[in-house]
Formats: structure tokens, C-alpha cells, sequence
């Protein structure tokens, strides 16, 4: 099995994707960029940078419902991971981009998954006074 053949790590396979959405954006063809790393969500679905990016680029070429959508899944992602500043920043940014979404269980979600501690108003978690 030569070089060739060796299946890509992770690491690899989301660096390329990233390098190839860069290059297609630097090209003035954004929807190629989309569809690339839409390819690569689809082999890395929990892929926080990959959705990050397709996000940014989403934003930046105003596809709204891609933006919208990634956002929600970043929500999710986030919140797997406990890193609740970052969930609750995605899921303001998606009622920001689409004023129909309804953030009131993603918000009840966030208070649930944070156990003891609640949102302040910024969104940065704060511990409860005993």
C-alpha cells in the first residue's frame, strides 16, 4: 500500500477541506467553498472548525439559511462539550440571522447542561448564590 493509498487522518482531512474553502474564496467562488466543506461535515459532522468556517463563509457571502442552520448545529456541538459562553454567542447569532427561530428551548437547554451555574445577561456563565 503506497502513500497514495493511506486513508487521510482527521486532522489532514479537515486541514484540506479548510486550504480548499480558503482557495475557493480567494477565487471569488464561494458556493464551490460551501460545498466543500458541506463534503467535509458530512465525513466530520462533529467538526466544530468546519462548521465554524462554513459558517463564517455562509455569513460573508450572505447565505443566511446555511448560516442560521450551522449556527444551531454549533449550538449543540458547543454545548457537548460545556463550553456554554460559545453555545449561547451561536444561538444569539442565529435568532440574529433568522428572527423566526425560536431560542427559548436552546436557552433552557444551555440552563439545564450548565448545571449549577446560570447565563448572566452577557451570556458568560455565573455561579448561583447558595
Amino acid at each position: 500500500m503506497g502513500n497514495a493509498d493511506k486513508p487521510k487522518s482527521l486532522d489532514e482531512s479537515v486541514e484540506g477541506a479548510l486550504l480548499d474553502a480558503e482557495l475557493f474564496v480567494k477565487y471569488r467562488a464561494p458556493q464551490r467553498a460551501l460545498e466543500r466543506l458541506q463534503e467535509a461535515v458530512a465525513h466530520h459532522p462533529r467538526s466544530i472548525v468546519l462548521r465554524e468556517k462554513l459558517r463564517e463563509i455562509a455569513v460573508a457571502h450572505e447565505r443566511q439559511d446555511e448560516a442560521a442552520r450551522q449556527c444551531l448545529v454549533l449550538v449543540n456541538l458547543y454545548i457537548g462539550r460545556e463550553n456554554f459562553e460559545a453555545a449561547h454567542e451561536r444561538l444569539l447569532e442565529a435568532k440574529h440571522i433568522d428572527a423566526r427561530i425560536n431560542i427559548a428551548p436552546g436557552l433552557e437547554a444551555l440552563r439545564r447542561r450548565s448545571g449549577h451555574r446560570e447565563l448572566a445577561p452577557d451570556g458568560r456563565a455565573r455561579h448561583r448564590e447558595p
